[in-house]
Parts: C-alpha cells; sequence; structure tokens
C-alpha cells in the first residue's frame, strides 16, 4: 500500500482483516501512528515510488496485488517503477 493516510490505513485494515498480508510505504513517520499497534504487515518510511522503498516492502516477492496498487502503478510515469509494480500482477 502507497500511503498511510484516512484512504491508505482503512484499505490496509480491511485488508489485513481479510487474511492479506499488507505493506505500507509512507514518506511521513507520525502517518504509521493511525494503524493499531498490533497490526500484522510490515511499515516502510519512504517514497512509494522509489524503486529500494518498493523492493524493503517486498513488492517483488508479492505474489498478487491490490487494485489500489495497480490504480497507482498505472498513473505512474516512471517505466521502471511500474515495471517493478506489475511484474507479480
Amino acid at each position: 500500500m502507497i500511503g498511510c493516510g484516512r484512504v491508505g490505513w482503512g484499505l490496509a485494515i480491511e485488508l489485513t482483516n481479510a487474511g492479506h498480508s499488507v505493506a505500507i510505504i509512507d514518506n511521513v513517520p507520525r502517518s504509521f501512528r493511525r494503524l493499531p499497534a498490533d497490526r500484522p504487515g510490515q511499515r516502510v518510511v519512504g517514497y512509494g515510488l522509489d524503486r529500494n522503498h518498493l523492493e524493503e516492502a517486498g513488492v517483488k516477492d508479492a505474489t498478487s496485488f491490490d487494485e489500489v496498487v495497480l490504480l497507482v502503478s498505472a498513473q505512474c510515469e516512471d517505466d521502471e517503477i511500474r515495471e517493478l509494480l506489475l511484474q507479480g500482477s
């Protein structure tokens, strides 16, 4: 999940409750305060369209993708980042 704002954290919680493993990337560390302390999943402080931060979040190991990530990847102008995001879809 890219972004831990109101929409991002809400979707992350819903996806986690549905049994999905969700990593969240946000460049503002305090954004993660919205998440319950016991929420499983990885939290990465960084930029969601940065290759290193995506890899730290485990994008290469992912086996499926949520439509939100696909929407972000479709709007991304960086071909390398889009390819990295779409490789597992």
